[in-house]
């Protein structure tokens, strides 16, 4: 089974399936619900019979899953295109600041002195791969296990992904805005004599070996899963090499490769939390 994501972009949720949608249960994340925030107005409406078609693979895709038990290949595929759909899509609303906006339409809103405005591609490619891991683990849980998402709704299982990217994204975002305030306070010297500030500063060498080992076992079974460019990447950076440096070594532009890298991350977090998330499972 192999799942093709069409290009969604061009959705405006807030008009089909709005009279028909159910109501989710009390006390659960009403994913339902997002088809008010998703995806800008302006666009021509896909013709019913075409959107009746691609909602009727969409049903017959999550009733696969269902039986698979949302795991193996054709459960890591789906979830693949998923993520490569919504990458530029949040890359692209966290540069033009329309993530903001449509985080507060969701109901989850960062608050106004929090925005930032100058924050760069690295710092808005952090938050979107965490932003899309956490999505990830909303939609399988509300949309998928719980089947919250149905296709009288109106919505394609695409654009109910990034819907649920959009619920995660203020608690990323607020997250990575604490940790640079963190950053940038402990960047500035303190008022207590320099001898005390340096014995305060954790021993970076005191790495479990254990922990160590398992860190270095679980990256080697993920580094193959990332494709030959980002794992080059990733291996030239630890060695030393900048950025552009690995680019001009893979005859990529920097901006190129750091598209790469950035989905590279997107899958060792989400196979380290799926990991997780069995190794939970299987204790319970």
């Amino acid at each position: 089974m192999s799942y093709e994501v069409s290009d969604d972009s061009a959705e405006d949720p807030t008009v089909p399936g709005a009279s028909s949608r159910p109501e989710a249960g009390t006390g659960e994340l009403d994913l339902l619900a997002l088809q008010t925030v998703l995806e800008a107005a302006g666009a021509e409406p896909e013709a019913a019979r075409q959107r009746a078609g691609r909602l009727a693979v969409d049903a017959a895709v999550v009733r696969r899953l269902r039986a698979e038990g949302l795991a193996g290949r054709h459960y890591q595929d789906f979830t693949e295109k998923l993520l490569e759909y919504g990458w530029p899509i949040l890359l692209g609303w966290t540069g033009s600041g329309e993530i903001f906006k449509r985080a507060r339409a969701a109901g989850r809103p960062v608050p106004t002195e929090k925005i930032t405005r100058d924050w760069t591609e690295d710092d808005r490619g952090e938050v979107v791969a965490d932003t899309l891991t956490d999505g990830l683990r909303m939609f399988r849980e509300q949309a998928l296990a719980k089947g919250l998402w149905r296709p009288e709704g109106g919505a394609t299982l695409p654009t109910y992904f990034v819907g649920a990217t959009v619920r995660c994204f203020s608690r990323v975002y607020l997250r990575w805005f604490r940790d640079q305030e963190n950053r940038r306070t402990q960047l500035r010297w303190p008022s207590a004599e320099p001898e005390e500030f340096l014995a305060n500063i954790p021993d970076q060498r005191g790495v479990d070996p254990a922990e160590a080992a398992a860190a270095r076992d679980q990256l080697m079974r993920i580094i193959p899963d990332l494709g030959p460019e980002a794992s080059t990447c990733m291996v030239l950076r630890s060695m030393g090499y900048s950025q552009s440096e690995a680019a001009a070594w893979l005859g990529l532009s920097p901006k190129a490769l750091e598209h790469r890298v950035s989905r590279g991350r997107v899958k060792i977090r989400t196979k380290i939390t799926s990991e997780a998330d069995t190794g939970e499972r299987g204790t319970r």
